[in-house]
Order: structure tokens, then C-alpha cells, then sequence
């Protein structure tokens, strides 16, 4: 079995099924042990996609490729036309925000969102990047 780092170098040059397959177990392991923000099972799943846009991955793995992303929580990299199962399709969907600008929030910030709508009071310090100002920005869209 292949480390993460090795893993990340073979996603970078030469994707095999084997690979992908590889990925997601680690990927899947990781979030069982760590849950969805472990950063190496959502950096796998993140250059995963990458390859799968590129056309570095095999036609016949794509769809593990979403499964992974799933996985993971991270929704937005699931475009509209990804060929998905209607569970899958669901599961994106329900976390999308419409009110003006369609969206898609990734799992944390779906559970952040919902909870400012349910009255929650919330104090989020996350990285550059994470999406704090699209969910107020959006939250203050639904009010």
C-alpha cells in the first residue's frame, strides 16, 4: 500500500484504476479515523478531481472519483453534469443555496449555515478560502 505522499506524487504523473482505488481507501479510512476535515483524505480527494478534469483518469473509475468526493463532504467539486446516482444527486442538491446566485456548500459549511438559520450563535475561525463569507452572505440572502 501506497503512503499518502506516494499517492499524491502518482496522482500527479500517472493515474491507474489501481491508483483511484487506492485513494479512496485511504481517503475513507482517514475520515472513519479522523472524520471529514482530515486535510490528506480531502487534499486526495481534491487532486483526484483535478485529474478526473484534466482526463488523467480513467473513464472506467469516475464514478469512484465522485463517491470519494462524497465522501468527503466536498459537494462543490460536483458539477452539474457529473454522472451520478440519484442518492448522490440528492445528497449534492440538498446542499445548495438558491436565492440568488445558485451554490454549493460543502458539508461544514452546510452544517455552519444551518445552524445560524436555526438561531444558533456561531463563532467560526477557519482558513482563507473556507467559504465564511459566502455563508453569511448567503444567510443574510434568507433572512
Amino acid at each position: 500500500m501506497l503512503s499518502p505522499d506516494e499517492l499524491l506524487s502518482e496522482l500527479a504523473s500517472n493515474v491507474t484504476p489501481s491508483v483511484i482505488f487506492e485513494c479512496v481507501s485511504v481517503i475513507g479510512a482517514r475520515i472513519a479515523e479522523f472524520g471529514r476535515n482530515d486535510f490528506i483524505a480531502q487534499e486526495l480527494t481534491i487532486r483526484m478531481v483535478a485529474a478526473l478534469s484534466e482526463g488523467r483518469v480513467p473513464e472506467s473509475v469516475a464514478a469512484v472519483v465522485y463517491q470519494a468526493v462524497e465522501l468527503a463532504g466536498l459537494f462543490p467539486y460536483i458539477s452539474d453534469t457529473s454522472p451520478m446516482h440519484s442518492i448522490g444527486q440528492l445528497v449534492h442538491d440538498s446542499h445548495r443555496v438558491q436565492p440568488i446566485r445558485p451554490f454549493v456548500f460543502h458539508s461544514e459549511q452546510m452544517a455552519i449555515f444551518l445552524a445560524l438559520l436555526d438561531g444558533d450563535n456561531v463563532i467560526l475561525s477557519a482558513p482563507t478560502s473556507f467559504g465564511k463569507s459566502a455563508i453569511v452572505d448567503y444567510f443574510i440572502m434568507e433572512r
